[in-house]
């Protein structure tokens, strides 16, 4: 009998716990490229040079994650809390997560979610600490799927959640929205035609809107669903984020905020 052959080295990367190992290690022996301004360097901070890891405090609102809404806000959204201004170099930061598939900034980009998430459920919402929340992604393209191996937007909102909950606030993550149809590129487009470019493109997952009683699986109240909030990375125009609200609400799902990475400048802080 022949010995097994090991799978091909890319077969192996595609998982992304091999992938991220992989690249630690060669980070030790390589220069890499910084996330924010693409400088080559042996010593990065989550993924950041220590001159984009200084930039990025002035990025990050004053006084911790803030109530932000779109200038003008369109109907439907909810309370949106963000982390900070969608400028360089958070935006490369956020970019280079989602498009080139890295993972040494995932903490730091986790940290940011949780933080709003903290001020969303608490100064915001008014939540007990105790009280369970439910986060659902919206969906990412099927581009970050190929780059990524997984949604970036799931990994993000698993990965919140786990940090909120050892934290001691109760929270899970659940995939419940899924694409619909295709839509056109958002880049250029103003806010009207952005929600109509996204106007039924997202729905429920068929098998959770098949019983409805299944769409909060992490439901820690028996008679009393737990609130949902909607996770994404950044907020424009807020018409991605109307879309999932809308989706979920329509399916009978109890949204009651949003959290986002990063809000554009022309919005307004609450």
């Amino acid at each position: 009998m022949s010995a097994r052959r090991a799978p091909p080295l890319a077969h192996s990367t595609r998982h992304p716990a091999i992938r991220s190992a992989l690249a630690q290690g060669l980070d030790l022996v390589l220069p890499r490229a910084c996330a924010g301004c693409g400088a080559h360097a042996t010593a990065l901070q989550q993924g950041l040079c220590l001159g984009c890891a200084g930039d990025l405090g002035d990025q990050l609102f004053t006084g911790g994650p803030a109530l932000v809404r779109p200038v003008p806000c369109p109907a439907g959204l909810p309370p949106v809390v963000a982390a900070g201004h969608y400028a360089e170099p958070l935006r490369s930061l956020v970019r280079v997560f989602k498009e080139e598939g890295r993972d040494d900034q995932l903490r730091l980009l986790v940290s940011l979610l949780a933080s709003a998430l903290t001020t969303l459920r608490g100064p915001v919402l008014g939540l007990p600490a105790d009280r369970g929340v439910l986060l659902v992604p919206v969906p990412s393209s099927r581009s970050a799927w190929r780059a990524r191996g997984e949604l970036p937007t799931r990994r993000l909102a698993r990965e919140v959640a786990g940090a909120a909950d050892r934290a001691g606030h109760p929270t899970r993550a659940a995939d419940l929205l899924a694409v619909r149809r295709a839509v056109a590129d958002q880049s250029g487009l103003g806010a009207e035609a952005r929600a109509r470019n996204l106007h039924g493109a997202l729905g429920v997952r068929p098998r959770r809107r098949a019983n409805p009683a299944q769409a909060l699986p992490a439901q820690l109240h028996p008679t009393q669903p737990d609130p949902v909030v909607v996770l994404d990375d950044i907020l424009t125009t807020g018409s991605t984020l109307v879309e999932a609200t809308r989706a979920l609400r329509e399916e009978g799902v109890p949204v009651v905020g949003a959290v986002v990475i990063a809000a554009t400048p022309r919005l307004g802080l609450c």
